[in-house]
């Protein structure tokens, strides 16, 4: 029996803020966002006009890995806004990003 070897490959797994992804924008009902955690744990979800006002709020479970999630904005007016993603357990970590609700 043959022995091989090979070098060492070391791979970072860490994901950062800017695997955050929103489609599509525009949108006209719904959006879908996704991103990575590193480990399970719960999410606010807020959307936020221009002028600063919450107009949406949820609450969802993440996984370790990619996660995806669907929000509706039927009932938004069209305009611009903001999606924020914070985790529940870290404070200052959120995600942000704008979108066009047609």
């Amino acid at each position: 029996m043959n022995n091989t070897t090979s070098d060492v490959v070391a791979l970072n797994c860490m994901r950062a803020k800017e695997d955050f992804v929103l489609f599509p924008n525009p949108a006209h009902d719904k959006i879908t966002y996704t991103f990575f955690e590193n480990t399970d744990g719960i999410v606010d979800v807020q959307l936020i006009d221009m002028l600063g006002q919450m107009v949406k709020w949820e609450r969802n479970t993440v996984y370790n890995g990619y996660n995806s999630l669907r929000t509706s904005i039927e009932d938004l007016a069209p305009g611009m806004y903001y999606i924020k993603v914070q985790r529940m357990d870290m404070t200052g970590d959120a995600r942000v990003l704008r979108f066009t609700k047609k």
